[in-house]
């Protein structure tokens, strides 16, 4: 009865604070984007005359954002139709700041949910620990207050589609290999990747600014991962012999999963050079290097969102390595080393992603969301 009990007062916690975020996303402004990719504006549309890109290859064209289709294809057509639909019940204007808030609190919804399968291994909302890391998770989720240093759902809806939206959908594709890594769960068989995470592989690779590197990165940590214990531990004369012997021993399914979104995504990286948003930056890759540290100084010490997480999660890593010496608490050990190095590699990275007015330091808290949320 107690269990009971607390499991539902989780779930309204749960509900109560998704109810309150959607007030907030209803009150917060339009931000200038809109019109231009709604109309769309004619450079805009040059991305959606062409899905993969290839009218900028073939015809050695650039435009703004060729590799990112999927965020304009969705933005367009969600805040073209769905204003429609809801001006059946509210007036025009209210039916665009509702369309807007209708979405943010949608994709804060499945961001929870997918977050909740990734800690827990189940999808089964019934159960105890989804419900408990569902309410762990969701104060992270901040729509004000701290939303400019560790925000996911942007007050920008433009930038909801471009960021939170694509981590979504790669969350998504991750979870199989999540499952099985954490939580011993086998992957689904060949036929499901070849019909369903192919063409996903290939919609995350085209969906939003960060997901291409996030991709290639987490592929190196995870090759790199699964060889290092056969590599140290082989017995084949010569280092090439031993490297070859420890990819060997990878489980297929892995290359099956890591294999097409990496492909698709260095596609993406290629098709990037016709971006003609990177020819804008007046700023040299050295000088990005040169302001990198500021704008990882102005993030943790601007607010003290960061402070508290990062503080939470030392505590976390002290009270587990010496109180839980098990097998689950050298894994969360391990877990933590490794989204450690992530964030290491990933932040040296950023600057190639050229300069943005909008991110005079290089870093902001829209192009570290991967990293913030591995640490939720």
């Amino acid at each position: 009865m107690i269990r009971k009990a607390i499991y539902f007062v989780l779930l309204l916690f749960v509900l109560v604070d998704l109810g309150y975020s959607f007030i907030q996303h209803y009150g917060a402004p339009l931000d200038g984007d809109i019109a231009a990719n709604i109309v769309p504006q004619k450079d805009m549309g040059l991305v959606l005359e062409s899905p993969l890109g290839l009218n900028a290859i073939i015809n050695q064209e650039k435009y703004p954002n060729p590799n990112r289709f999927f965020c304009h294809w969705s933005f367009q057509a969600f805040l073209i139709n769905t204003p429609l639909f809801f001006q059946k019940y509210v007036d025009p204007i209210d039916s665009i700041y509702l369309s807007c808030a209708v979405a943010k609190t949608f994709i804060q919804l499945c961001l929870i949910f997918l977050i909740s399968i990734a800690i827990t291994g189940t999808a089964n909302i019934l159960r105890m620990d989804f419900v408990v890391a569902s309410a762990l998770v969701t104060p992270f989720f901040q729509t004000f207050g701290y939303s400019r240093y560790m925000g996911i759902i942007d007050p920008s809806i433009t930038y909801t589609f471009f960021y939170a939206l694509p981590s979504a959908l790669l969350i998504l594709y991750f979870l199989p290999l999540i499952n099985q890594k954490y939580h011993g769960i086998r992957m689904q068989s060949t036929w499901v990747i070849l019909i369903l995470w192919i063409p996903l592989g290939l919609v995350c690779s085209l969906s939003g600014p960060l997901n291409t590197g996030v991709v290639l990165v987490v592929a190196c940590i995870t090759l790199i991962w699964n060889t290092r214990a056969s590599f140290l531990q082989s017995r084949e004369n010569g280092i090439i012999n031993r490297v070859i012997m420890a990819l060997k021993n990878i489980p297929s399914n892995y290359w099956l999963y890591l294999a097409p979104i990496s492909l698709c995504s260095i596609y993406s990286l290629y098709l990037g050079q016709y971006n003609s948003n990177n020819d804008l930056s007046p700023i040299s890759l050295s000088e990005l290097y040169f302001r990198l540290p500021q704008g990882l100084y102005y993030q943790i010490t601007q607010k003290l969102g960061f402070p508290i997480l990062l503080t939470t999660l030392v505590i976390n890593i002290i009270i587990i390595s010496r109180t839980y010496s098990n097998s689950d608490g050298k894994k969360i050990i391990e877990v933590l080393k490794w989204i450690g190095l992530f964030a290491i590699v990933y932040i040296i990275l950023l600057p190639l992603g050229g300069y943005r007015e909008y991110r005079f330091n290089t870093l902001r808290y829209d192009s570290i969301m991967p990293i913030t949320l591995m640490l939720f």
